[in-house]
Formats: structure tokens, sequence, C-alpha cells
């Protein structure tokens, strides 16, 4: 098999040959032996990699979307990483659609229930994939499903199967953990993830424990250095209402002054008045040190 995977790759390299080696594929597609049409999916999936997306919708998708649908579960189980590659290479997102659907088909349908090996690949294929596939796509898709297998994996009662899943989850999430995933994504995925694989893990590999403990602690690190600052408009607006409220404060302080000057003058006939004037006088520019001095305990900075 290693010597055919190597001839399809240097053939591959010239593109005129690209549609001849499809037609080949196809032919191996009717074969009656399940080793052959397997064997056709791992050299789809080579294939794709430098295929003109014409070709790929063509002739690449229902190629795989046959063996996808094929009798035997091993040949399904096969399709998954050439579904993998399409996810990484089309730019189309009618064929990233068509990667998505089969995939959920996959993970949804009551007949892959229990369905160890697809599980398992799978799983994998989503870990390789997610750091070159779409960031849309690796948040709408990718997270959310590696997240419901983890949960999943919590109620295995297979202590095989769950530990063969919780070490590739680790792996996958590994990979992932050196993406830019949005905090909103980390909050409602990632971390609830890797806390339901801490449950699997030391349960199934107390020694990894640490590990996942360690993942834990980075991406929640990181996603708070991520996250978003005040913007802009944000400072300015409160800029300005800073500005608002001291000129307010300004401005009590001069109509106090205003009112007391005013009291003043209307009283020069009388002593007594004028003592009372002066002694209000004195007092108002108080008011207005009073007023200032408390706008700015109010607006000092944190």
């Amino acid at each position: 098999m290693e010597s055919i995977q190597i001839t399809f790759l240097v053939l591959s390299e010239d593109k005129d040959l690209h549609m001849a080696l499809v037609e080949v594929l196809w032919e191996a597609l009717r074969s009656s032996t399940v080793q052959v049409r397997c064997a056709t999916a791992s050299l789809l999936e080579l294939l794709i990699k430098d295929m003109d997306e014409a070709l790929v919708a063509q002739r690449f998708v229902p190629a795989l979307v046959t063996l996808a649908s094929d009798d035997d579960m091993a040949v399904r189980v096969a399709s998954v990483g050439g579904f993998g590659s399409l996810m990484e290479c089309a730019k189309q997102s009618s064929l990233l659609e068509k990667a998505q659907l089969q995939l959920a088909s996959f993970l949804d349908e009551p007949v892959y229930e229990g369905e160890h090996a697809i599980h398992m690949e799978i799983i994998k294929t989503l870990g390789r994939v997610g750091p070159n596939a779409d960031p849309a796509f690796r948040d709408q898709f990718v997270l959310p499903r590696l997240h419901v297998l983890a949960e999943r994996n919590n109620t295995l009662t297979n202590r095989t199967k769950r530990h063969d899943i919780a070490l590739e989850l680790l792996e996958a999430f590994r990979t992932l953990s050196c993406c830019f995933i949005p905090s909103s994504q980390v909050a409602e995925h990632f971390v609830p993830s890797l806390r339901c694989l801490l449950i699997d893990i030391q349960e199934v590999e107390p020694d990894l424990a640490d590990v996942v403990k360690t993942l834990i602690s980075e991406v929640e690190a990181k996603s708070s250095d991520t996250a978003p600052s005040p913007s802009k408009s944000s400072v300015s607006g409160m800029e300005q209402g800073a500005k608002t409220r001291f000129m307010r404060a300004l401005g009590r302080g001069e109509s106090s002054l205003s009112t007391t000057s005013q009291a003043s003058s209307s009283s020069t006939s009388s002593g007594v008045l004028s003592s009372v004037s002066r002694s209000q006088t004195s007092a108002s520019p108080k008011v207005a040190s009073r007023d200032v001095r408390s706008f700015f305990r109010l607006n000092k900075p944190n």
C-alpha cells in the first residue's frame, strides 16, 4: 500500500494527470474487496491537496460520498479522513457544507451509535484539520462536536473505549489550544470539554491529569489575555461625562459666589447685615472648593 501511495503522490504533481488518477480510483470503488475500497479512500485523501476545485466538486466529493455509504463500516471509517482533507483544502462554502453534513451524519445517526472506530477517526480528523480549517467552521462545528463527544465519553461503561477516546480527545485539544479561539467559544465549549476530559483522565489515565489541568489553566489565561479592551469611543464618552460633571461642579461654586456678592452689595447700609454678608462671602469659596474636591474623589481612577 505504501508503494501505491508514493506512486500516486508522484503522479499527482502533474495536474494534467489528476483526471486520470481520479478515474482509476472510481474503478477501484467498484471492487468487491473491502481492503481495496478502504485503500481508495486513503488515496483520495492524498489527491485533494493539489486538485482543482471543479474536479473536486465533480468527481472527488461524489466518490467520497459513495465510500461514506458503503455497506462495510470499515470503508465508511476510511472515508472520514477524506472529508477532513476537504475541510482543510476547499474554498467553496458548498463543499465545506457537504463535509460538515457528512461528519454530522456519522455522529448523529442512530446507526453509528456505539461505533467506536468511527468516533475515534472523527476525533482524530477534527483535531488534525481544526488549526487549518476556516475559523468560523472551527468555532461553529469542530469545537461544539468535540464538546459533545467529551460529554458522551463520561458516560461510557466500557473502560477500554473510554480510555481510547480520552487520549484521542486530549491530543485533539492540545492541537487546537494553539489556535486563536474567541473567548466566548473558550467559555462555552473549550474549557467545559476539558473539564469533561479531566473526569475521564483521572479515572483511566491518572498520570495525565496534571497535563489536562495545565491545559485548562493555559487556555483560560490566554482567553483572559485576549479579552477585548474598552473601545476608544466608550473611553471618549467617559471622558466627556467627567468633563460635564466637572463643569457642573464649578458652576455650583460660581453660582454661590454670585449670590453672595449680590447679598453683600444690597446690605451695605447695615453694619449687622454687612457683617453677615462678609461671613457668607467667606464661606462661599469653601462651598465651591468642597464641590470640586468631591468631584475629583468621585472621578478618581481606580
